[in-house]
């Protein structure tokens, strides 16, 4: 196998599968350990440092550019700080300008997994009685679980830029 092989596939192996774990995690409990995302971060700068990986300046640069174009989501409620910490180890394993595509598709497909969730919800709601007091807001409010969002953007990355699939297929 030769090095540029290599480095792609253990990229993307390693990028999903910390995606995965942090998705399962998010679905379950609504929470995304630390551990977790540390340890992606650091896995991602380490394969950048192979010889043929991005290299660790722009595994850095993929890193900030991640945290500070969701930050502002978290600092507007719309999403947590574990999130944006996700985002960002993401954006080691691509770094610049990769990290601007997975940001892309993450947020079109939180998009689609938002309005799928008020599709589904929205018969169970009308069966139930809304309070009728509008200084109470709901409770039950759907939320996305958005690092199954950034695992589905970043997965679509790596197929459409064929480093997960093999290059005889495109």
């Amino acid at each position: 196998m030769n090095p540029d092989t290599l480095a792609t596939t253990a990229t993307a192996t390693a990028c999903i599968a910390m995606l995965g774990a942090a998705a399962w995690c998010d679905a379950r409990t609504r929470r995304i350990p630390n551990s977790l995302v540390l340890g992606g971060s650091i896995a991602g700068l380490g394969i950048a440092m192979l010889p043929s990986g991005i290299g660790a300046d722009n595994a850095l640069l993929g890193l900030g550019i991640g945290l500070a174009a969701l930050l502002p989501f978290y600092l507007a409620r719309a999403m947590g700080a574990g999130d944006v910490k996700l985002m960002a180890a993401a954006g080691t394993f691509v770094g610049y300008p990769g990290v601007i595509i997975i940001i892309l598709w993450a947020l079109l497909a939180g998009g689609i997994l938002s309005l799928a969730g008020m599709l589904y919800r929205r018969p169970q709601r009308a069966a139930r009685q809304v309070d009728a007091d509008a200084t109470n807001p709901s409770t039950d409010a759907w939320r996305v679980p958005y690092a199954v969002a950034i695992a589905i953007g970043t997965t679509a990355y790596f197929i459409v830029s064929s480093r997960l699939l093999p290059s005889s297929i495109f």
